[in-house]
């Protein structure tokens, strides 16, 4: 179906009467996209069902094969058990079967793919958090016998189909036989442990410079690479430690070859401006260096314990004795998606050694989106301590 571009005035070949708009597969032109929006057409079916003759008296059956008896008689001849053949349960039973074999087939799968695609990739962000925001408030107004009944259907369907998928794998499993399912299970660990298997894993998620440019271009302008020059057949990315005390560093002219999880964390940290995840060529360089979230020295993560403890027990007698003076302390909970925040930080108050009574403090206590304080908040202060006495000296 093509629009027409030319002045030419070509009229509908439908019978219409109209001007001629779309260019059809089947070369004829028409009035709309498809010939079923034509008004002679959707004429033409109105009488069909209009001069349909009741034949109830008449001990005869249905012409279409569905086997019941015959109710209408059409312009043709042929009988039918409802107003319309396409309402006949044969009928419906051929169209079934046509569209699962169309839907079947490699071609059918790949352009929905392509267009789910490009659906995805044309919606903003905001399209995307009211589409999620959408489900999960579906999901939660329906009732507890809703979601039993959505699930017994699902069971339902699957033990029609006999069928249902192993994990992620694309292979099929009875439900009554278990000895298959026992026997392709064994056969799927069995294959990914040989090292064809694995070698094709390797390769298929293989992050290179080249993928690198496409995902994440910033990561290149703020990370030093290169390819390994011992290895340069298997372009074998290498990067700089961020610890400037290791052999890896910058400062001691230092490469290192880092992991696949480590090149997706930190591409997502720059992309997304949430947490750090610099590259460490060891669990060593990591604990020592100054970038790190928290040294890891074991009498320090027990004293930040214990803080951590003693300003929650704080705050649980603030919320208790002064949940009035809280704005929208209601909304705490999943039920709502909101979050109970410290204003200044638990981690800020541990570094500086405050009191836990005042990071307790509820005027130190705000509601905030769940996603903004896991997320962009996390452990910064959006006030400072300054600040902070000032307003608990004025609530007194």
């Amino acid at each position: 179906m093509t629009p027409i571009k030319n002045k030419e005035t070509k009229y509908c070949d439908y019978g219409c009467g109209e001007e001629a708009k779309f260019h059809l597969k089947n070369g004829k032109w028409c009035c709309c996209s498809c010939y079923s929006g034509c008004k002679k057409i959707i004429d033409k079916r109105l009488d069909t069902i209009k001069n349909s003759e009741s034949i109830n008296e008449l001990n005869v059956f249905c012409s279409f094969g569905c086997g019941k008896k015959a109710k209408y008689k059409f312009k043709n001849g042929k009988f039918c058990c409802s107003k319309s053949q396409n309402s006949c349960d044969a009928i419906k039973h051929k169209i079934h079967e046509t569209q699962t074999i169309l839907c079947n087939t490699e071609e059918y799968k790949k352009n929905q793919r392509q267009i789910m695609i490009d659906f995805l990739e044309k919606e903003t962000e905001e399209e995307k958090i009211l589409r999620y925001d959408k489900k999960i408030v579906n999901y939660k107004n329906k009732s507890e016998e809703e979601k039993k009944i959505k699930n017994q259907k699902m069971v339902e369907g699957m033990k029609e189909r006999g069928t249902f998928y192993l994990r992620n794998e694309r292979i099929r499993i009875s439900l009554g036989k278990p000895e298959t399912r026992k026997k392709l299970s064994t056969q799927i660990s069995k294959s990914r442990q040989t090292l064809e298997h694995k070698e094709r894993q390797r390769i298929k998620f293989k992050i290179t410079i080249d993928k690198i440019k496409e995902i994440c271009l910033s990561f290149l302008d703020i990370e030093e690479t290169r390819n390994n020059p011992n290895n340069l057949e298997e372009d074998e990315l290498q990067v700089r430690c961020k610890n400037s005390t290791c052999q890896n560093s910058k400062e001691n002219d230092g490469w290192f070859t880092p992991t696949r999880d480590q090149l997706i964390s930190r591409m997502y940290s720059i992309n997304t401006s949430i947490g750090n995840s610099f590259l460490f060529c060891s669990k060593k360089c990591k604990n020592e260096s100054f970038w790190y979230y928290i040294k890891t020295n074991p009498d320090r993560i027990l004293a930040f314990e214990k803080y951590n403890r003693k300003v929650y027990s704080e705050t649980y007698k603030s919320v208790k004795n002064n949940s009035d003076k809280i704005l929208n302390i209601e909304l705490r909970g999943f039920k709502h998606g909101y979050d109970l925040d410290h204003k200044y930080s638990i981690y800020d108050g541990f570094m500086n050694n405050v009191d836990p009574k005042i990071v307790g403090h509820y005027k130190n206590l705000e509601i905030l989106k769940s996603k903004v304080n896991r997320n962009d908040k996390r452990n910064k202060s959006s006030i400072t301590l300054q600040r902070l006495l000032m307003e608990i000296e004025k609530s007194k």
